[in-house]
């Protein structure tokens, strides 16, 4: 797997990655009263989601599902009859967007997540993700989050960060693919700020050579206290 530091990054780009270290005080530090203990939401190369998430000792979870705004509500709350620790869900991309939210019932903290992607349609020439084949993002706890993801045959890989939009963005487009298919890096979400994060595709046209950029998928995590 391509591993690309955050330092590295910065170096490279400027505007790459902020590097973070245990005394980084935009880290949001775990407490005790934390039911969440890590979480996974990932896609296979089908399109098809997935969520996966640790609890703490003594803590339950329930599904429940807000048919109104589409949002998949993980209440956790503590409990002596903890059946599992580690639980497991499929998930469906509705109207173009995956909503989670994990709601902490001691703390009364919720971290909301969105995905905004599309459906892969078999039988098209162009699927949902272009460039990309799967992906994954898991929140560590520690307000420090691991991006792994792998590309297509031929496609190269760049970084950058949009200080206009606040947004860790992922360039993809066709290439020698030198640099391999599995890529790894961490991204750090500041107190009090949305982490917002982007797949930009860029396209070149068969027949007028041009290029349209196609940001998919998408996606944010907020903490609402």
């Amino acid at each position: 797997m391509k591993k690309l530091s955050l330092t590295t990054i910065a170096l490279t780009l400027i505007l790459g990655f902020s590097s973070c270290t245990q005394d980084d005080n935009t880290i949001l530090e775990p407490t005790a009263q934390d039911l969440l203990k890590a979480y996974k939401v990932q896609r296979d190369a089908s399109g098809a989601y997935s969520l996966n998430y640790e609890l703490n000792d003594g803590v339950a979870s329930e599904n429940i599902k807000d048919k109104i705004t589409n949002t998949n509500n993980i209440y956790l709350y503590s409990s002596d009859y903890q059946s599992r620790s580690k639980m497991s869900e499929n998930l469906e991309i509705e109207d173009g967007q995956l909503k989670i939210g994990f709601k902490d019932t001691n703390n009364q903290r919720e971290t909301l997540i969105t995905i905004t992607d599309k459906k892969i349609v078999y039988g098209k020439e162009v699927n949902n993700s272009i460039y990309l084949d799967t992906y994954s993002i898991t929140g560590n706890g520690d307000g420090t989050f691991n991006l792994d993801f792998t590309v297509k045959d031929n496609v190269d890989v760049s970084f950058a960060f949009n200080e206009d939009e606040n947004i860790y963005e992922v360039h993809l487009e066709e290439g020698s693919g030198d640099d391999g298919s599995d890529f790894s890096t961490v991204l750090v979400k500041e107190e009090g700020v949305t982490l917002r994060f982007d797949f930009v595709n860029h396209i070149v046209s068969n027949t007028s050579k041009e290029t349209t950029v196609e940001k998919v998928p998408r996606g944010s995590i907020d903490t609402i206290n």
